[in-house]
C-alpha cells in the first residue's frame, strides 16, 4: 500500500528525530517542516514580486484608511478590485512553491500521523490493554495469554462486561524490560493479536479493528508539546497535533523574516 511506502521513506529520512530526547521530538519535527515550507518559498517564488505586492498592500491599506475618513465610495471600490488583483498576483507567485512542498509534506505528514501521537512506553509502566466486543459476549470469559516479559497486575483472566452497548474487558500489563512482541488475548473461542512494545522509539498502535465488532486498545500516554500543550477535543485536535501545528507556524514566521523571505 502506497502509504506504507510513504511511512518507510519518513522512517529513513526522519525516523532519527525519534531517537532525541522526549521534549524535542515534536520542536524537530516542526523545525524540519518549516525548513521545507521556507526553503521552497525562497527559491521556487520570485521574492521580487513578492516584496513589491506586500509593499503596495500596505500603501493600499493606508489609501483605503484615507478614503473611509473621506467616505469615498468610489476610490474604495477601486482600491477594491486593486486588492482582488494583488491577491490573485500573489496567488500565482506561490502556485509553485505550493506544489514544491507537496512531496516532502505528504512524507512528513503521512510519517508524523503514524509515529508521533502516542509516547512509547517505558518498561514498567503499567499500560491498560482493552478488549471490545459485541453485546453477545456479554459475561464470558477472557483472558490474556502469559508471556515471560509480561506482567498483569490484574490477573490474566477477566470477565466481558457490558460497556456502551458493547461488552469490554481490561487488563493492566507491563513489559518489564524494552521488548517488542504481541499481546495475545482471546475470548469466545477466537484470538486476538495486538503488537505492543517498550523501550523503543516507536510506540504500538493504540487501537486496532478484529472484525466482527471485536476491538483491541492500548491507554497510552499522548505526545504533547514540551509536555504541557493540549488537543482540542471540540474538534477533533489531538494533543500531538495542536503542539506540531503551533509550533510550525511559529517557526516558519521567525525563520522568514530571519532570513528575509517574503
Amino acid at each position: 500500500m502506497w502509504i506504507d511506502h510513504l511511512i518507510r521513506l519518513g522512517d529513513l529520512t526522519c525516523g532519527w528525530m525519534l531517537r532525541l530526547p522526549e521534549g524535542w521530538v515534536l520542536p524537530a519535527m516542526s523545525l524540519a517542516s518549516a525548513l521545507v515550507i521556507v526553503a521552497a518559498r525562497r527559491w521556487a517564488a520570485d521574492q521580487d514580486l513578492l516584496w513589491r505586492i506586500r509593499a503596495d498592500r500596505r500603501r493600499l491599506a493606508e489609501r483605503r484608511r484615507e478614503a473611509r475618513r473621506e467616505r469615498d465610495a468610489a476610490a474604495l471600490e477601486r482600491m477594491r478590485k486593486t486588492a482582488l488583483d494583488l491577491g490573485l498576483k500573489a496567488l500565482r507567485a506561490e502556485g509553485l512553491p505550493l506544489l514544491a512542498i507537496l512531496l516532502p509534506l505528504t512524507v512528513l505528514g503521512t510519517w508524523a500521523f503514524e509515529r508521533l501521537p502516542n509516547l512509547p512506553p517505558r518498561p514498567g509502566a503499567q499500560i491498560v490493554l482493552r478488549l471490545r466486543g459485541p453485546a453477545s459476549a456479554a459475561g464470558r470469559l477472557a483472558h490474556v495469554v502469559p508471556a515471560p516479559e509480561l506482567s498483569a497486575a490484574t490477573g490474566w483472566i477477566r470477565r466481558m462486561e457490558p460497556s456502551d452497548a458493547q461488552t469490554a474487558a481490561e487488563w493492566r500489563v507491563e513489559a518489564e524490560a524494552a521488548a517488542a512482541f504481541n499481546l495475545v488475548a482471546r475470548c469466545h473461542g477466537r484470538t486476538f493479536c495486538h503488537p505492543f512494545s517498550a523501550g523503543l522509539t516507536t510506540s504500538p498502535p493504540a487501537q486496532l479493528a478484529h472484525g466482527e465488532g471485536w476491538v483491541t486498545e492500548l491507554d497510552l500516554e499522548p505526545r504533547r508539546l514540551f509536555g504541557v500543550v493540549g488537543g482540542v477535543a471540540c474538534i477533533g485536535l489531538a494533543p500531538w497535533l495542536a503542539g506540531y501545528l503551533l509550533a510550525t507556524m511559529t517557526a516558519t514566521l521567525l525563520l522568514k523574516r530571519l532570513l528575509r523571505v517574503a
